[in-house]
């Protein structure tokens, strides 16, 4: 569930020869119109610290949780 709400609404960025998806403001923002405002976020907030890391050839490395801020 969660890489598919990366890949629906997630942010991307260049790092170490892949693409890394996550939930940044905008993205937060994305999914929160698509989901009907903070009270349709609710029940998937736990899922906002997942990241996604991505291949050239769009194979899924990893996905995780961060428990620290990624740098770009």
């Amino acid at each position: 569930m969660a890489l598919e709400l990366l890949q629906r609404f997630g942010s991307d960025f260049r790092a170490h020869g892949a693409d890394v998806l996550i939930f940044d403001k905008k993205a937060r923002a994305r999914l929160s119109r698509a989901f009907g405002g903070p009270r349709g976020v609710k029940p998937i907030e736990k899922f906002l610290r997942t990241y996604a890391v991505i291949s050239d050839d769009g194979v899924c490395v990893t996905v995780g949780h961060r428990i620290s801020h990624l740098y770009r």
